[in-house]
This record gives C-alpha cells, sequence and structure tokens, in this order.
C-alpha cells in the first residue's frame, strides 16, 4: 500500500479515536460508530496484507510439490521438448 492510499485509512482510523473511549458526556452516541469505522478498515486491511498472500503462497507450494508426482499430460510433453 502506497502513501497515498493509506492516508485516508489512517485518517479515518486517528480521526475517531477520540470518539471510541466516550469519555465527555456527550459522545455516548457517536461512540458506536467510531469503532465500527476503526474497526472496519482493521479488519478487511489485516486479510488482505496478511492472510491472502500467505495463503496463496501455499497454494503455489502445492501447485509445485502436485506437480513432482503427477504425470504430464502428452500434449504438455510435447511442448516441453520442443526447441523455442
Amino acid at each position: 500500500m502506497d502513501a497515498v492510499g493509506s492516508a485516508p485509512l489512517l485518517s479515518v482510523i486517528f480521526g475517531m479515536r477520540p470518539l471510541a473511549p466516550n469519555l465527555r458526556g456527550g459522545s455516548g452516541g457517536k461512540a458506536p460508530m467510531a469503532h465500527a469505522l476503526i474497526g472496519e478498515p482493521i479488519s478487511s486491511t489485516t486479510p488482505t496484507l496478511l492472510v491472502v498472500p500467505v495463503f496463496l503462497t501455499y497454494i503455489d507450494q502445492f501447485s509445485w510439490f502436485a506437480r513432482r508426482f503427477l504425470p504430464m499430460a502428452p500434449d504438455d510433453a510435447e511442448h516441453a521438448q520442443a526447441p523455442m
């Protein structure tokens, strides 16, 4: 994520922080909205940046593992031996 893309995300998180603890008497109605606006970017960014790449790495490693043990199709063998 570049700096331009992360600026709105960080501004929402840090902008809602004063409302979230509900320290003032009048901010009680706004605290649930602040919790949602802080939690949503965190809960959607974490899987996107951490879980998905790890999952795709496991799929890639499995394909290399399976390719070692599964025989090639006849048309794949012809392409593998053809000079380029």
